[in-house]
């Protein structure tokens, strides 16, 4: 009775076996097809790197939609559930309106203490509720121009390309030859940013109580807006720097001539040497997936 009770469970380990153990097959040189949003992390310093102005938050936040175009190389196995590859990356960051840094507090305390009957109302942020002292003790020149406002903030604004070349490594869950569930994989390289950003004075900073919906997840944050917006510095960026990568897939599809992907997060940091200018962005930023296409040569 016993030895029966064991049949379906060694059963479903060869069967499993069978699906894990077959010939896993690489990925192809191709042209990613695919529909996504691109999350900025990035945020203004100054020269010193002590301390963050302005941020993008995961609360109220800046998504774009992602270039729709993107070039995949051949994937070398190392062996059934583990491969490298190169990759190459050309992204758009485009931020209007980022957060100002908060002083004790989070953006989601703030859109809960402004809820009244689970209505969400825009309400602004006060000079206290920001660093914006810290600022003007550290950088005294801007003091008249900030003074003159009612309720200052910082703000940024982003308008950047970056370019991210590397070699990444990777492990998946194989099932049979084409079928790949729960990728992650990791990667190194260098990369070049270029385009223009500015800081921002605001009179005052505005957040939207009601979240917007992104993509086909539905991934809410709430709209930012620097209101009577004066611009206090701007520079343009063109550095090169080392670049990291991350990536976490949920399930790939590897045909012989397309694939299909459900669900890629990923993450580019270039890490960029400190520009002579008195303040700079940090760029950084994350890419969320909804669904890829590849056709393969």
């Amino acid at each position: 009775m016993r030895s029966r009770s064991l049949l379906l469970p060694i059963l479903l380990l060869i069967l499993f076996c069978d699906y894990a153990y077959a010939e896993t097959k690489p990925r192809k040189l191709g042209i990613i097809f695919r529909d996504g949003r691109a999350t900025d992390g990035s945020n203004f310093t100054d020269g010193e790197r002590e301390i963050e102005y302005a941020k993008s938050d995961s609360t109220v936040s800046s998504q774009d939609q992602m270039i729709p175009v993107a070039l995949q190389l051949d994937e070398d196995l190392l062996n059934n559930w583990a491969s490298t590859s190169w990759f190459v990356s050309l992204e758009q960051i485009f931020v209007e309106d980022m957060a100002p840094v908060l002083k004790g507090l989070t953006y989601d305390s703030l859109i809960s203490a402004n809820k009244s009957n689970n209505d969400s109302k825009n309400f602004s942020i006060t000079s206290e509720q920001t660093i914006i002292d810290q600022f003007t003790q550290k950088h005294p020149e801007y003091k008249s121009q900030i003074d003159a406002l009612s309720e200052p903030s910082l703000s940024g604004d982003l308008n950047l390309r970056m370019l991210v070349v590397g070699k990444s490594w990777g492990v998946f869950i194989p099932i049979r030859e084409r079928h790949r569930l729960l990728s992650f994989e990791g990667g190194v390289g260098g990369g070049y940013t270029e385009g223009h950003y500015a800081l921002n004075l605001c009179d005052p900073y505005i957040v939207e109580g009601e979240p917007t919906k992104h993509g086909l997840l539905g991934i809410e944050s709430h709209k930012g807006i620097c209101s009577k917006k004066s611009e206090l510095f701007a520079g343009r960026l063109s550095h090169f720097g080392a670049a990291f990568l991350y990536g976490i897939g949920l399930y790939s599809y590897i045909g012989e001539n397309f694939e299909f992907n459900v669900f890629k997060m990923t993450g580019v940091t270039n890490i960029l040497p400190a520009p002579p200018e008195t303040f700079y962005p940090r760029v950084s930023v994350r890419f969320t997936q909804q669904a890829s296409i590849v056709y393969a040569f």
